[in-house]
């Protein structure tokens, strides 16, 4: 029997980066969300008085997708069809979160591709306006871009990478319903 290998990680630092600022983008977008929501609710029940409310624990299911298949899809089920994934895509991270109580999913993916970061940037951008969505801008350094986009409701949040192979790509599409 072969000794233990354990699994090399990717430490680079630019990985690490786009990692946290899609989760960022998440986090502010749920946030804005949740904020439109209680505004509206309290300017409804403004003359009503209740008690406090204690804070109850989040209902979330996580559902990976198997990324070591080399037949399946790598893309999570329902990851809408008009996001353009790149054919050279490697990717490293692929999943749902739902939220069922309220009524919002997530999927995100991240992968790595041939492509250059502008090309991604170019063809990202482009695929948001053909489908609806203002670009708006985000993170605009010369190693990484990120921008995000909403229509009725939805939002999209894209991140792009250099990194030495060509660029990552991290891509969440939050779904409201």
């Amino acid at each position: 029997m072969p000794p233990f290998e354990p699994q090399k990680k990717s430490s680079s630092p630019l990985y690490v980066v786009v990692v946290v600022v899609v989760l960022i983008i998440i986090a502010l977008m749920v946030y804005g969300y949740n904020s439109q929501n209680i505004l509206s609710q309290s300017s409804n029940n403004s003359n009503t008085t209740s008690a406090p409310k204690t804070k109850a624990k989040e209902n979330v299911t996580v559902q990976s997708t198997n990324l070591s298949s080399g037949k399946e899809s790598k893309v999570p089920a329902g990851f809408p069809s008009f996001i353009t994934i790149d054919p050279s895509a490697v990717f490293t991270q692929s999943y749902t979160a739902a939220f069922p109580d309220r009524k919002v999913t997530q999927y995100t993916v991240v992968f790595s591709t041939k492509a250059s970061l502008a090309t991604n940037v170019d063809t990202y951008k482009t695929m948001l306006k053909t489908n609806g969505f203002t670009p708006t801008s985000g993170i605009d350094t010369t190693a990484t871009q990120s921008f995000y986009g909403k229509k009725n409701n939805n939002d999209i949040s894209i991140t792009v990478s250099k990194d030495p192979a060509g660029s990552t790509v991290a891509i969440s599409y939050l779904s409201r319903e």
